[in-house]
């Protein structure tokens, strides 16, 4: 998993650092939101993090019998593919809803706003969400935040499609 920019697709890439730039040439109208600037939490995503990240909705699926074999299951992908420490009610809790993420192409990105320097889980009804969606529409970039349901990410950008 990685946070860099450069390991972004082109034109992917040139889109992704002119959304940024954007972005903190704005910091002003954030900072009236809460948010005094953004992270890049991931851009370019292995195979086995995909695979990590989408056992979570085939756990959140599972029958209750089968609960405790499902969080064991989804813990073990996480520590194989080498990512951070989840709690049994996070394993089944989902965080992706597809096997084709863009993520794996890199062309897609996750950002979040931060407060104090830190970064801050803002929630989906967060203002600076569809700010960041408009601005992001001006360089062809898609905004997980205008997809509907539970499939809504208010924090995934990606490559738009024509």
């Amino acid at each position: 998993m990685s946070t860099k920019i450069e390991d972004l697709a082109e034109p992917f890439r040139s889109k992704a650092r002119a959304f940024i730039s954007d972005l903190k040439a704005n910091t002003s109208n954030f900072k009236c939101m809460g948010s005094d600037g953004f992270i890049v939490l991931e851009t370019l995503r292995s195979q086995d993090t995909q695979i990590a990240y989408f056992s979570r909705l085939l756990a959140s699926h599972v029958p209750a019998k089968y609960r405790r074999q499902a969080v064991k299951f989804v813990k073990a992908l996480y520590r194989r593919a080498g990512l951070y420490e989840i709690a049994d009610s996070e394993a089944i809790k989902p965080v992706s809803w597809t096997m084709e993420s863009r993520h794996l192409e890199g062309e897609a990105m996750d950002i979040w706003p931060t407060k104090m320097g830190k970064i801050w889980w803002a929630p989906k009804t967060w203002e600076g969400w569809a700010r960041m969606a408009e601005i992001a529409a001006r360089h062809g970039i898609e905004a997980g935040y205008t997809w509907s349901g539970d499939e809504q990410d208010p924090a995934h950008f990606q490559e738009a499609r024509e």
